[in-house]
């Protein structure tokens, strides 16, 4: 028999470049603007500059700043090697210069080196790894903010203030979302309007970068009610595939970590009319063993402006145990056991009898019938695999 639950494992950008996760399945496997510093034209802000002068005591804010020299020639490296190069360049100054017993910078250095105005292009992409942190920077800011994040949350947290008011990265701005989050863990209401923030930045929503999309995973953090009106406003917008992909990877994660949050606001505002799938999917991730839920989903079911091809959509995918597993910038991974899964099978079959016999459930018989023959499988499956008990 096939299993129904699938997984999507990778990052908020790469769900977004592969389109949207199937949330309709029938398996339930489980498996775990840059500048350029190096190249012309040169801008104020270059770090690299031609060999003759790397020795300047002057930065780009025009006033020398400590360790300049070292960061210049990191520079200098970066921007003339190959990506894979540049990672491991990066890597070794972290770890060598922060880490490194014998080497004691700390986080004031990296402050002072933002502070200075300076960066340089890393030829790399804006990718997110284990415990929340970078394996690929954009550029030579964009690491010392993810290294801020690690050395000192809170001085990372206190900066990032800088970076939202400046407005003047995506991908730093995504960073510092994170650095707030982790260095200010209390104070989601800040996190959600410097959040909020984002999202309105026009410049950046049309053209968005890889860190504009990973910071999606904001969301899916703070599973915020408030938040689900404009995700639904991206997943409707048809102009703009990476927008309308990570909006939905976040609101998708955000139902699977609060299903009655989600699908209550969806109830109330009918958002996502113009995306009935996208809808019928979010209401699949409803668990009807608790009261709430399954009066939400009742009054999903009995909406006469629900069309039956999402109601049918609603019944291949209910109940919803896929899971997309991210490497987030914040937020962890949520997914059901196979005992959970098995048990919320069983008492779904059961309320999807009730309303078989209900006639208020009239119209929406074939569907329901449907489900019934999935869920009677499902379950007998889970008896004889020894997951759920002999009735």
């Amino acid at each position: 028999m096939k299993s129904r639950y699938k997984v999507f494992i990778g990052s908020i950008f790469l769900a977004a470049a592969v389109g949207f996760i199937a949330i309709r399945t029938t398996s339930r496997t489980r498996r775990p603007n840059e500048k350029t510093l190096a190249q012309p034209p040169l801008s104020q802000n270059n770090l690299s500059q031609p060999s003759n002068q790397l020795g300047s005591s002057a930065s780009a804010t025009g006033a020398a700043f400590k360790n300049q020299r070292l960061w210049q020639a990191l520079a200098v490296k970066i921007t003339q090697g190959h990506p894979e190069e540049n990672r491991a360049a990066l890597l070794s100054f972290f770890e060598n210069q922060f880490r490194s017993p014998s080497n004691h910078l700390s986080a004031n250095e990296l402050i002072e080196f933002l502070e200075s105005g300076e960066d340089a292009s890393t030829s790399l992409g804006f990718r997110v790894g284990a415990a929340h942190r970078l394996e690929e920077w954009p550029t030579l800011r964009v690491a010392a903010l993810d290294w801020l994040g690690t050395l000192d949350p809170a001085a990372a947290a206190s900066y990032a203030e800088k970076i939202f008011n400046q407005e003047k990265s995506a991908d730093e701005f995504a960073i510092a979302l994170r650095n707030l989050a982790f260095g200010l863990p209390q104070n989601n209401e800040a996190l959600t309007q410097r959040f909020e923030q984002l999202l309105a930045k026009e410049d950046w929503k049309n053209v968005p970068s890889q860190g504009y999309l990973e910071a999606f995973d904001i969301a899916a953090y703070l599973v915020n009610p408030d938040l689900v009106q404009p995700l639904s406003h991206n997943i409707s917008d048809t102009r703009n595939e990476p927008l309308r992909k990570a909006s939905f990877v976040a609101l998708d994660r955000m139902a699977q970590a609060n299903p009655k949050l989600i699908i209550k606001q969806l109830l109330a505002n009918e958002f996502l009319q113009n995306s009935p799938f996208t809808r019928a999917g979010l209401f699949s991730h409803a668990d009807i063993r608790d009261h709430e839920q399954r009066q939400l989903v009742e009054s999903y079911l009995l909406n006469t402006k629900v069309q039956s091809q999402e109601i049918s959509s609603f019944a291949e995918a209910f109940p919803n145990g896929s899971a997309t597993l991210v490497y987030g910038l914040v937020s962890e991974n949520r997914s059901p056991s196979f005992s959970d899964l098995a048990q919320q099978d069983r008492s779904s079959l059961k309320w999807v009898r009730e309303w078989l016999g209900d006639k208020r459930f009239a119209s929406r018989q074939p569907e329901l019938q449907k489900l019934e023959s999935k869920l009677e499988s499902y379950v007998a499956s889970a008896v004889r695999g020894g997951i759920l008990p002999t009735p």
